[in-house]
């Protein structure tokens, strides 16, 4: 499967005069980050946008340009996916994805099943939002609503800049981020460094009762990786770093597994964290339930 250019891309969003972005199911930090910024980019260019996400936490409203967020009306000239893998994790938005004129599919997911009529995937990105921000860059001015979304979303998949898919350009594009103004120290610390009450007693109900399986490096709650994993799956295979509670009020567990050295076969975590309805990166993989 191969690329499309950015040039090709470019000339099709341009030509374009109504516009739906979505990104994947329960968004996380980069598809609303990516999915925001370029749509407040696009708005600003004087297209028609409308962006096509499920409800998010609260604490992702640091994110400029929820007025994009509403029910679509009418078949779009163009749909962007965005920071979502295949078209099944699009959820309802998928239906607008099969009538619009033109499809595009952009992602830095190493999985993506090049699902658009044009596509744009980079693996090795440390996310969509830098992605985007190529995108943007030279093209679209970039003002600091954008900037702070598209720093949200690359704070948020390389963990505050920890992550191994954190490169050279991933800095280069944060640094130019900065300089337009942005209030990143609290964009940090809203996604980092804040949590709820609710939040912190469970995660005390989880420490207190935590075993080591596998190997001395991970802490887990075993009753519970026993009902999130497929029964079809052996836990030996698997290394999983932590089970936590990130969204109390939702009832959702995040549930993050990394890649060991020696496990050969990238397909068989692929095929684990599709069958959970996970995010896929080069070295982990994050499911919500």
């Amino acid at each position: 499967m191969q690329n499309n250019t950015k040039q090709e891309i470019l000339e099709k969003i341009a030509q374009a005069k109504t516009i739906q972005i979505a990104g994947h199911t329960n968004p996380d930090g980069d598809a609303i980050g990516a999915c925001l910024a370029f749509g407040l980019a696009l708005e600003k260019a004087g297209k028609d946008v409308t962006v096509l996400l499920e409800h998010y936490a609260p604490k992702y409203d640091v994110i400029h340009g929820k007025h994009l967020v509403k029910e679509a009306a009418a078949k779009a000239d163009l749909f962007l996916a965005l920071d979502c893998g295949d078209e099944g994790r699009l959820g309802a938005a998928a239906d607008w994805f099969h009538q619009a004129d033109v499809t595009i599919n952009i992602d830095h997911h190493s999985s993506n099943t090049y699902y658009g009529q044009y596509n744009y995937v980079e693996g090795a990105s440390s996310s969509t939002s830098e992605i985007v921000y190529g995108f943007l860059e030279g093209n679209y001015p970039v003002d600091q609503d954008m900037a702070a979304g598209l720093y949200a979303g690359l704070i948020y998949d390389t963990g505050g800049f920890r992550h191994s898919s954190t490169s050279p350009n991933t800095m280069r594009v944060a640094g130019a981020l900065m300089e337009t103004g942005i209030p990143f120290t609290d964009i940090y610390n809203r996604f980092f460094d804040s949590r709820s009450f609710s939040e912190m007693k469970i995660m005390g109900q989880a420490l207190e009762t935590q075993n080591c399986i596998l190997t001395a490096k991970w802490y887990v709650l075993p009753s519970l990786l026993r009902k999130l994993l497929p029964a079809t799956a052996p836990i030996r295979n698997w290394t999983p770093s932590s089970i936590t509670s990130k969204a109390c009020r939702e009832q959702k567990w995040h549930v993050s597994f990394m890649k060991r050295q020696k496990q050969k076969s990238k397909q068989a975590s692929v095929a684990l964290m599709a069958e959970m309805s996970a995010h896929w990166h080069r070295n982990s993989a994050v499911a919500v339930m």
